[in-house]
């Protein structure tokens, strides 16, 4: 997928591997059906709970459920983003892994930049518009 602003709906929460190893992964698709997986380790090696991957993963939920009011300690209803909208960057960084056959470094795309978004539609016209709503009003708005 190329770099830029997207606005995605939430299809899939892939939580096959979270209970083992911490591992969830949101799959993502634009109208066109260019499909995005954002992953999320929630767990580091020692069995901790990653902070940074969580507050990342409570971000995406704020914002995917029209809710930014929500404070950073949420417990996530994975369930509650299926069928969420959310407009955010993609970027592309390199990784210091080099693909064997090739000799040159991987590209990750990664979601930055997460926002709410009505629909395919567009964007919420301010994050200080959308503090203002409820989640209910918010999710009667969705497809």
């Amino acid at each position: 997928m190329p770099e830029g602003t997207y606005i995605f709906k939430i299809t899939e929460i892939d939580d096959h591997d979270y209970e083992d190893f911490g591992k969830l992964v949101i799959v993502m698709q634009t109208k066109d059906g260019q499909k995005h997986r954002e992953n999320f380790s929630l767990l580091d090696a020692e069995g901790n709970v990653n902070e940074i991957a969580s507050n990342i993963l409570s971000t995406v939920y704020r914002n995917a459920v029209g809710n930014l009011n929500l404070n950073d300690n949420i417990e996530v209803d994975t369930d509650d983003m299926i069928g969420c909208y959310i407009q955010c960057d993609i970027v592309h960084t390199e990784s210091k892994t080099k693909n064997p056959n090739t000799g040159k470094p991987y590209v990750n795309e990664n979601a930055k930049n997460y926002k709410p978004a009505n629909g395919f539609g567009s964007a919420k016209a301010s994050s200080s518009s959308a503090k203002e709503e409820s989640v209910d009003d918010e999710l009667d708005d969705l497809d």
